[in-house]
């Protein structure tokens, strides 16, 4: 690959497709509060790192995707349904601890864990805005006439994460993970796993500030804070995980997986600080934490050779290592 970083023009590239897919509509007086255009501009900010991540592999490094991990051929598949299986275990972990400091030590803020019918609303503002076009879709279509009963509502949590999350739901999030996951993991492997995934977090998080904050200014910088530390967390995960599977198809699926696996969390958590007893809060984070503290003490090797890590695109390549 070539050793020209091209970091700052992916940066650069996706600032401005992001200024664009926001000021186009508004130039030609397009209505986005109708839902075919709402979901219309989401996907094109979905995809625009995908298609700058593109761009820049094919016509500036002139390379190929499958070497930035658009591979399903040579994919080790038990990572691939692990990382399916995933967000419902990150949202069991964080249950169980809101559980041992709200309902067991009364620790202020984490709300408690119930068992009936009552429902906890949408977590941190910041994250609810981002998810407000999946409401807005149940809402017209109208779904659903009342409440569904909550063994209901967890049944459809994980039919359709597993359902959607291993097949075409990885079409919304793949070209987020192709920038991300693909083009700036490896341009930046030689930083190491810590600070690559720092890096990758932060910028992800930074750059998708001023598309939320056009939307609304009402976040407080803590909200804003927490969604930053949720995504540099988390970017550690998706690199591990898309590492072990010679793919970036994990990650995708994950993120897919995610928005199915946190309405079991909804329906759980009631009289808490959102900003600590939450799946995108503190509690949230903290499991996140454990698990990469767990991949730190249970993987050295991978840790310390993150930087020769590469995307196997065809057998010899995994001889050659050998």
């Amino acid at each position: 690959m070539s050793k020209k970083s091209t970091t700052l023009p992916f940066i650069g590239m996706l600032i401005l497709m992001f200024g664009l897919i926001r000021l186009v509509p508004i130039w030609l007086g397009w209505d986005m509060n109708a839902l075919m255009l709402a979901f219309g501009q989401q996907m094109a900010y979905l995809w625009a790192p995908g298609i700058a991540a593109g761009i820049i592999i094919i016509f500036m490094k002139k390379e190929r995707l499958q070497e930035y991990g658009l591979i399903r051929k040579y994919m080790d598949k038990k990572w691939f349904w692990g990382a399916i299986a995933l967000p419902y275990a990150w949202v069991i972990g964080t249950l169980g601890l809101i559980f041992l400091f709200g309902n067991l030590m009364g620790v202020p803020g984490f709300g408690e864990v119930i068992f009936g019918y009552e429902a906890a609303h949408p977590t941190i503002p910041l994250f609810h805005k981002i998810g407000s076009l999946f409401t807005l879709w149940i809402e017209q279509v109208g779904l659903f006439d009342t409440p569904p009963m909550i063994g209901t509502l967890l049944v459809m949590s994980i039919l359709f994460g597993v359902m959607f999350g291993s097949s075409v739901g990885i079409l919304f999030t793949l070209g987020e993970e192709l920038g991300w996951r693909g083009l700036m993991v490896m341009e930046n492997r030689e930083l190491g796993w810590a600070k690559s995934s720092f890096m990758i977090g932060s910028l992800s998080s930074l750059v998708q500030l001023p598309i939320i904050m056009s939307v609304s200014t009402d976040y407080p910088w803590t909200d804003i804070s927490l969604f930053v530390g949720f995504n540099i967390a988390l970017c550690f995960i998706l690199i591990y995980m898309n590492d072990k599977a010679n793919s970036i198809l994990p990650s995708a699926a994950f993120k897919c997986v995610l928005s199915f696996a946190s309405l079991g969390f909804l329906v759980f958590v009631v009289g808490g600080d959102e900003r600590v007893g939450s799946l995108y809060g503190i509690s949230g984070i903290a499991v996140l934490a454990f698990i990469i503290g767990i991949i730190y003490m249970a993987d050295k090797t991978y840790v310390e050779s993150y930087s020769e890590q590469h995307f196997a695109t065809y057998p010899s390549d995994e001889e050659s290592d050998a």
